[in-house]
């Protein structure tokens, strides 16, 4: 059975602010409501929080997020073990501007991409981190992943975080929402 994707979200750019704005000792009213969002996200602020969620033993008081199965594609011959799935979580993640999907694949790649499966201990929620390191820091997306079964089976990939240097913005999945 073929699966087919839709992609219901696309990662919002973020607002571009001048140096002298950057400057100013008091915050923006924008500024002030993104990092509250980002104090509200159920994965945490960072990928280093989401990392200690994920490293909780299991049973431990407090674990929300169960860790699946990390794929490493640091080196290019685990790139033709993806599935067409995997391929294109990384597409929706990381596509550069005039390059082939070969090539972002290949740059995926050769900045210590990987996958990371996670999944909520009771809501039946699915998750990915699809994130590299183009430099010293992280960046990438958390998506999460539904399958709809209409006239054959769909996935349905929605952007649920934007990493960014390391840090979680944009997310969409909140504390309150996955609390028991």
């Amino acid at each position: 059975m073929k699966i087919q994707f839709l992609v219901l979200a696309l990662i919002a750019s973020l607002p571009v602010t001048s140096m002298a704005a950057e400057r100013q000792l008091t915050p923006r009213p924008d500024r002030a409501a993104r990092e509250a969002a980002r104090k509200a996200c159920a994965f945490g602020e960072s990928t280093g929080d989401l990392d200690e969620h994920l490293s909780l033993a299991s049973g431990s008081k407090g674990k929300i997020w169960y860790k699946g199965e990390h794929l490493s594609l640091s080196k290019k011959e685990r790139l033709s073990g993806l599935s067409s799935a995997e391929r294109k979580m990384i597409l929706l993640a990381v596509h550069g501007e005039n390059q082939s999907d070969d090539e972002t694949l290949a740059d995926f790649s050769s900045s210590e991409g990987y996958i990371t499966y996670f999944s909520h201990n009771s809501l039946n929620r699915e998750f990915a981190i699809v994130a590299s390191y183009p430099g010293d820091n992280e960046f990438g997306v958390i998506l999460e992943i539904k399958k709809l079964q209409r006239r054959g089976e769909f996935t349905v990939l929605t952007v649920a975080a934007v990493i960014s240097d390391g840090d979680l913005e944009d997310c969409k999945v909140t504390r309150k929402e996955v609390k028991e």
